[in-house]
């Protein structure tokens, strides 16, 4: 029968004076077309959009179409606390009389509100049983959650597993066809289960005897291999990798590995094992138990072995896990490394500076490996990147000035790169210009284009007509290398301070290398030799400069002066030894000699300099950085001792005077430096026979 009009008007009336009562409830009047038609307290629930319908008045209420068989004009009313989540109950009216189902939480309110809707109805009801059914729900819920708070990291599985079927359970409660009690008996159900998990051992004791009779039959079939179980624990294979000491618990037998102390937790007596080849070194690898399962960390080298060892280890426990991928990245680091290391071997003598460097940024990289803070692919790809700078910097030119492209090479480049992408259809090659647009493309279809984009395939004409940089004249500002749509791309090439370089991005390809070294040989040929021979004619000039400022220094001052000296004698054979290299521009070099000179003759203040100094030091050249430490050095040397030359009348006690004071070598604009001519070297100088005679 359905409700009378009167009725309904109560229960407006009712539902007006709750949402007015309760607004942090937001209540949700709807049917089946309009699940949400009439909202109350959308702002004081955190709405951010205003929808229609909001806090209808009464008579607005009253104007609802209502249902022909409940005389109702919602089908159900829904109440939440904010805009996210499911809600927090569900109320219907179903089989005459008013029902209410919680998702979210148990709230008293809701169930008075029900109670209320079926007295004015003329059903009145008690939910008491309701109400504690519901409560021992969310109780039960609540238990559990807490007891997923105490999953340990090595059983996070556990925390996986029941999550989803609380899921399942939540979702039967919205539903509303499960009885809510035996909900809650799922729920204690499998609280009692998930402590029980908890509690047990990762590995049982059958598991741990398969375990050890695998590590003692692992040693005696590698010999080669050093094999020790925990800090401080038992070892395998001392006397064949090296060891003169005979440690303790040497070769232990399998009945003196079953004596050993397990975890209460993991049920292992031990925490990681660990590999060596010898007595000396970082050791090969470290097998850790993390997360319920064994994990494998190379250190110093790679052997399958270990893999093997390891993937063999998780079976027992009953958690195969294939390290395939793992396979290979530890053997492209490998074989990257060799590649490398192979490369340094070859650099000539002569460029010992080269050679130094790059040996510092293997040993980073390998510190990074030995301490797995880095994903193994990334630090191949730094190997990889190491090697493409060694075959640029061994193929460039032994200066460094920008040079300007002239029209026969520019149209041997354009003709290069034409014949380039002709021969490596699988490689695209795309120009870019300063806004890293692209100008011409190369190869689209054949790597996988399935859009046809403008200045596809350019021919020779057309190239030569580009110049995208009007600096060095080149239809291009950068050559992006591809071998498909996706992913960063392969390798990027760029024209930089009078040579091509390569970086490579994503994997390796000798094809690149070959193409950087073509243009690089293409740029050889003699072109803007005044602009060289003016570089070479100033840096040779502060060069003389600066050394015969050092040689004019008297034996008296040398005394005062000498940390200053030998700082400035660090500074020019780091600047000498980079000219050596020639991977750093000339006039880079002479503006470091000009500055020094100027800080040390007064006419540059310390502040200045070290400020000059600090902007060397953020070079990405790694000699220009040491550099920059050097001078910024010296400037604070300067700042500190603040004397100033005798030469100009000052004297040498009236400058100490001024140090005392703070002023620094700078004062009425004089400095370190004497003013006057054709000083000789004293007789008790240091060492100068390579610092040329002052220029008189």
């Amino acid at each position: 029968m359905p409700i009378a009009q009167q009725q309904c008007n109560r229960i407006f009336n009712y539902v007006l004076k709750f949402a007015n009562k309760n607004q942090d409830l937001r209540i949700e009047m709807g049917n089946r077309l309009y699940p949400s038609a009439v909202r109350f307290n959308l702002k004081t629930t955190g709405a951010t959009v205003a929808w229609p319908h909001i806090e209808p008045t009464l008579a607005e209420l009253q104007q609802l179409v209502v249902d022909a068989n409940t005389g109702l004009p919602f089908k159900n009313i829904h109440f939440r606390t904010s805009d996210g989540g499911p809600g927090l109950a569900n109320l219907e009216f179903k089989e005459g009389r008013f029902t209410v189902d919680f998702v979210e939480r148990f709230d008293q309110r809701v169930i008075d509100f029900c109670e209320q809707l079926n007295q004015i109805i003329g059903k009145p009801q008690s939910l008491s049983q309701l109400q504690k059914e519901e409560r021992e729900y969310q109780e039960a819920l609540s238990k559990l959650h807490t007891a997923l708070a105490d999953v340990p990291t090595s059983k996070q599985e556990i925390t996986i597993d029941v999550r989803k079927k609380v899921e399942q359970i939540g979702k039967l409660k919205r539903e509303g066809q499960t009885l809510t009690s035996e909900l809650t008996k799922s729920l204690n159900d499998m609280h009692s289960l998930t402590q029980k998990r908890i509690n047990a051992k990762d590995v049982d004791e059958t598991q741990l005897n398969q375990i050890l009779s695998y590590v003692a039959q692992f040693a005696s079939n590698n010999s080669e291999l050093r094999i020790k179980l925990g800090n401080g624990g038992p070892q395998f294979n001392l006397a064949s990798t090296g060891a003169t000491i005979a440690g303790f618990h040497k070769e232990p037998t399998l009945a003196e590995l079953q004596q050993l102390v397990v975890d209460t937790k993991t049920g292992l007596p031990f925490e990681e094992i660990s590999f060596r080849r010898g007595d000396s070194g970082p050791g090969l690898a470290n097998i850790k138990f993390e997360k319920g399962r064994f994990t494998v960390q190379f250190v110093d080298g790679y052997d399958p072995k270990v893999i093997d060892f390891c993937e063999q280890l998780n079976q027992i426990i009953g958690k195969p896990q294939s390290l395939s991928v793992m396979r290979r990245e530890e053997q492209e680091y490998l074989d990257a490394l060799k590649r490398l290391q192979k490369a340094v071997a070859n650099i000539p003598s002569s460029r010992q500076g080269v050679i130094a460097e790059i040996g510092k940024e293997i040993e980073q990289v390998e510190a990074l490996k030995e301490r797995g803070s880095e994903p193994v692919n990334t630090l191949t790809q730094s190997l990889v990147n190491m090697y493409a700078s060694i075959q640029n910097r061994l193929s460039a030119q032994e200066t460094a000035s920008t040079t300007i492209v002239n029209q026969t090479q520019r149209n041997q480049i354009c003709n290069y790169v034409i014949d380039f992408a002709k021969k490596n259809s699988n490689l695209r090659v795309e120009l870019e210009d300063e806004a890293r647009h692209d100008v011409a493309r190369f190869n689209l279809v054949s790597t996988g284009a399935t859009v046809v984009w403008p200045h596809k395939e350019p021919t020779l004409a057309e190239l030569q007509q580009l110049v995208v940089d009007a600096n060095t004249g080149l239809p291009f500002k950068k050559i992006h290398f591809r071998t498909s749509d996706g992913g960063p791309g392969l390798a990027n090439l760029k024209f930089k301070e009078g040579r091509f370089t390569v970086d490579f991005v994503e994997g390796f390809d000798q094809r690149v290398i070959d193409f950087c070294d073509n243009l690089n040989n293409i740029m050889r040929q003699p072109q803007n030799i005044k602009s060289i021979s003016q570089d070479e004619k100033e840096y040779q000039e502060a060069l003389i400069k600066l050394k015969s400022g050092l040689a004019g220094i008297t034996s008296e001052k040398r005394v005062v002066f000498q940390e200053i000296i030998l700082e400035t004698q660090k500074i020019l054979k780091q600047v000498e030894q980079l000219k050596k290299e020639g991977a750093t521009p000339t006039p880079e070099l002479t503006e470091s000699l000009i500055n020094t000179h100027a800080v040390l003759q007064g006419k540059m203040t310390p502040e200045d300099y070290q400020t000059y100094a600090a902007e060397v030091e953020e070079s990405s050249s790694i000699g220009m950085k040491i550099l920059g430490g050097i001078m910024s050095a010296l400037g604070a040397l300067v700042a500190a001792v603040g004397i100033v030359l005798a030469a100009t009348g000052v004297g040498l006690a009236a400058g100490i005077a001024t140090a005392v004071a703070g002023v620094g070598l700078v004062a009425a604009g004089v400095g370190l430096f004497s003013v006057k001519k054709n000083t000789p070297p004293e007789a008790d100088e240091m060492d100068n026979s390579n610092i040329p005679t002052p220029i008189k």
